[in-house]
């Protein structure tokens, strides 16, 4: 790279540690942008799917680093420079956060395609996650991510009907392609930011600068929205836990320690007292992000943290204000099937948010974390 492409200092903001400020980007440390014989190595890229990043914004549409933003458009020539005229994805996996009443940060997943991607060409899924998933190796199994299903009672009176949608829904397909067996609901909760300075730390990130503390920068500094997380976690919880349950399947939560501790800190759920002695409906795998033991590494570590399991409620139906949240109405897992099926028919093998894969050919994140010698 020709020595000037780099802009010395960021433009604003206080020189002092932020707040907040990106942990990994494309799966890479700040440290391997800020030398120049190894910041190509991994830009635009999505190490763990081995894929361009993709990271979308409203719509599916990849969400880029826009040069014409007043917080980065002096920085655009630079950058530029360094990494050529082809758009770069806001490609942020996790991000440093020192949250409030904290006195130290800890890194926090944005991009659930850190932890988890239930999507061609090759799914990642962490074996934790796998072993709960019980089908055979080798069988072929399709995959269904946002899934929106709903049904109305066959009793009209009643007004009841069944609304979800589903992260990612698995099922054994037969060989003519077609569902059978149990499902397996995967719901993975990982944050995504509120307020703004993302777009600034990715340019500081991208030159091999210090992140900026962005007082007077910005108007509200960017932070994990953990409590908009939590609230949707919580509305959906309980009934999607049951309704795999009602179909003989499993849901499998999947979620990082942070968000776990802020759940044990604000409610009094305490996790380490979970009645597992009898027949459990929820699967929780919790995952945390750490530095790895090498003093220069190409990025942050994935460790699984602990499983979950206990019950969502009792057999009987709360005659409290829990009822809220249990399953109500629930379809036959025959309509299940056969909603599934007819779609796949409809589009001749495939489907909008289908595709299908051999059991066994995942990865897991662990084994595709990026290692950069600088």
């Amino acid at each position: 790279m020709k020595r000037g492409a780099e802009s010395k200092s960021p433009p604003g903001g206080e020189q002092k540690t932020p707040n907040a400020r990106i942990a990994e980007l494309y799966g890479l440390s700040p440290e391997v942008f800020a030398n120049a014989d190894t910041r190509l190595a991994g830009v635009r890229l999505c190490p763990f799917r081995k894929t361009v990043c993709d990271v979308s914004s409203n719509r599916n549409r990849v969400a880029n680093l826009d040069y014409e933003f007043k917080g980065v458009r002096d920085d655009a020539s630079p950058l530029q420079l360094a990494y050529g005229t082809e758009a770069l994805p806001l490609g942020v996996c996790s991000c440093w956060v020192r949250r409030q009443n904290e006195s130290v940060e800890r890194p926090w997943i944005l991009c659930p395609k850190r932890l988890l991607a239930l999507e061609p060409p090759t799914p990642v899924i962490p074996k934790e996650v796998r072993q709960l998933i019980e089908i055979p190796n080798g069988r072929e199994v399709g995959v269904w991510r946002e899934l929106k299903f709903r049904r109305r009672e066959d009793d009209a009176r009643s007004g009841r009907f069944f609304e979800y949608t589903f992260d990612y829904l698995l099922m054994e397909l037969t060989t003519s392609g077609l569902p059978v067996g149990a499902p397996y609901i995967v719901e993975v909760m990982t944050s995504s930011t509120r307020g703004g300075g993302l777009s600034e730390h990715m340019a500081d990130v991208l030159l091999g600068r210090p992140q900026r503390h962005l007082g007077g920068v910005v108007d509200s500094i960017y932070t994990p929205n953990y409590r908009q997380v939590f609230e949707r976690m919580l509305g959906q919880f309980v009934a999607k836990s049951e309704v795999a349950q009602h179909w003989g399947g499993r849901t499998v939560w999947v979620f990082q320690d942070v968000l776990l501790d802020y759940i044990e800190q604000t409610t009094a759920f305490n996790s380490s007292q979970l009645d597992t002695s009898g027949r459990t409906n929820v699967f929780g795998e919790v995952y945390r992000l750490v530095k790895p033991e090498k003093a220069k590494a190409s990025g942050l570590h994935l460790e699984h943290h602990k499983s979950l399991r206990g019950v969502a409620r009792l057999d009987r139906a709360s005659q409290d204000f829990t009822a809220f949240l249990g399953l109500g109405y629930a379809p036959d897992l025959s309509v299940l099937r056969e909603t599934l099926a007819g779609g796949v028919r409809r589009a001749k093998g495939g489907a909008a948010g289908f595709f299908k894969f051999r059991w066994g050919d995942e990865i897991d994140p662990r084994t595709a974390e990026p290692h950069i010698t600088f």
